[in-house]
């Protein structure tokens, strides 16, 4: 029987600049080549995985009904995996809303709100897309900050200002694109522009919540309308406010 005796080999720098780590035997078979960068890049493949398991499941299932072998078992990874990356499943769970729902916010909000032309459109534009591309199951399962805040936010502080912490990034996009539509000339003068962020924000969180009760997309164009309508009163040109609503329209 022939034996094996390990060893680990430091090679010198590749002619791309990374070391070389290898492990081979004595009958130099099996020599495996791994570059630092080929494993950093399967660490981060394996963070992923791991943020979009835990993410799903506790939309579908809610935080405490979701446990770690769920999440694990999902990404297909092992404990020694999850803990190479996080902590425990609460920093796992922190760290896959921050990332998720930053992201989300990015895409369907702060780019329209940082679109130039009148803001309110631009929300009106956000809010549009997002019905006209969800499906029953999303209406079914809800906003995923609001039910994280809706379960955890009473008990668990670190939670609760994560939480926060995105709804205000939230508020003050909204707060900065309807100062920019004052100073051009979108938004009648006079409004309070911090009440009126503040407002769309809770406004889209209960918006979000009975969508779920109702489980209809009429009750999703009734809420889009009743927006359109309120835009309208911060217009300064009701003439404006005239065609957003005939738009609306056409979607009911």
């Amino acid at each position: 029987m022939l034996r094996r005796n390990w060893r680990l080999t430091i090679k010198p720098t590749s002619r791309y600049g990374f070391a070389k780590f290898e492990v081979g035997t004595n009958t130099d078979c099996g020599v495996i080549s791994v570059s630092p960068v080929a494993k950093q890049a399967r660490g981060e493949e394996t963070r992923q995985r791991l943020i979009e398991a835990a993410f799903a499941l506790v939309h579908e299932r809610g935080y405490r009904g979701t446990s770690l072998d769920e999440i694990l078992k999902r990404a297909g990874v092992t404990k020694g995996g999850l803990y190479h990356h996080f902590t425990d499943k609460h920093d796992l769970v922190m760290t896959a809303f921050e990332q998720q729902v930053r992201a989300f916010l990015e895409d369907h909000w702060f780019a329209y709100l940082r679109r130039p032309g009148d803001p309110l459109d631009n929300v009106q534009a956000s809010i549009r897309t997002y019905i006209d591309n969800t499906d029953m199951n999303t209406l079914r399962l809800g906003c995923p900050i609001n039910n994280l805040i809706q379960e955890m936010a009473a008990s668990d502080e670190p939670m609760r200002l994560m939480l926060k912490g995105l709804l205000d990034e939230w508020r003050i996009e909204i707060k900065n694109a309807l100062t920019r539509g004052l100073a051009e000339g979108y938004i009648a003068p006079g409004l309070d522009i911090d009440g009126m962020a503040a407002l769309m924000v809770s406004t889209h969180q209960g918006v979000m919540g009975t969508m779920k009760a109702a489980l209809t997309f009429e009750h999703a164009e009734m809420n889009y309308r009743g927006f359109v309508t309120f835009a309208n009163s911060m217009r300064t040109d009701p003439r404006l406010g005239d065609l957003a609503q005939d738009n609306a329209g056409e979607h009911a």
